[in-house]
C-alpha cells in the first residue's frame, strides 16, 4: 500500500468540515479520470496541516476515476476519492503541493482542472467537465445529475 500509511486515511477536522459544507451546499466532482504517479503524497484532509495518508511508493501509481473537488478557503483546489480496500475515509490530494513535488504533472493538472470548469456539461457534450455532487440520504456522494449511473470519487491502487 501507500508508504508512510497506517491503515487508511483517517478523516481529520478539514475533511470533516468540507463534507459538513458538501452535505449542506452541495460539491462538485470532475466528470474524468487520472493516474497519479509514484511519489504523489495523499492526505487525510484538505489542509495543509492535516496529516499525512502516504506517499504511492517507486513503480505504483493510483488510478483515480471522477474525484470530489474541493476548493480550500484560500483558493487551492483539492482532489478527494476513495481508494479501494483504503477505509472509509476519503483520501485528499492538494494540487498546490502536487505543483511542487512533481512540477510537470502538477502544472498539467491545474491547467485541466480549469479547463475542466470551464467546459460544457458532460450531461450535455458527454465530455469531461465539472458537475454538481451532493452526499445522499445514504451517506455516499451521488451526481446531482439522475442520469448519470457511476458513482464518482472512486480510485485504485495500481501494484505493478
Amino acid at each position: 500500500m501507500l508508504v508512510g500509511s497506517t491503515r487508511s486515511a483517517e478523516a481529520d477536522q478539514s475533511a470533516i468540515s468540507a463534507l459538513t459544507e458538501i452535505k449542506a451546499r452541495g460539491g462538485a466532482g470532475i466528470v474524468d479520470g487520472l493516474t497519479l504517479p509514484s511519489g504523489t503524497v495523499l492526505f487525510a484532509g484538505p489542509s495543509a496541516k492535516a496529516a499525512r495518508a502516504g506517499v504511492i511508493p517507486g513503480g505504483n501509481s493510483v488510478l483515480v476515476a471522477d474525484p470530489i473537488l474541493w476548493t480550500d478557503s484560500v483558493g487551492g483546489d483539492w482532489l478527494a476519492f476513495f481508494m479501494i480496500c483504503g477505509g472509509n475515509d476519503l483520501y485528499w490530494l492538494s494540487v498546490d503541493q502536487l505543483q511542487h513535488q512533481n512540477p510537470t504533472f502538477g502544472r498539467t493538472m491545474a491547467q485541466d482542472i480549469a479547463r475542466l470548469k470551464a467546459a460544457p456539461p458532460y450531461t450535455k457534450t458527454g465530455m469531461a467537465s465539472v458537475l454538481p455532487v451532493v452526499i445522499n440520504d445514504k451517506h455516499r456522494f451521488a451526481w446531482v445529475a439522475p442520469n448519470l449511473v457511476f458513482q464518482p470519487a472512486r480510485a485504485q491502487y495500481l501494484d505493478f
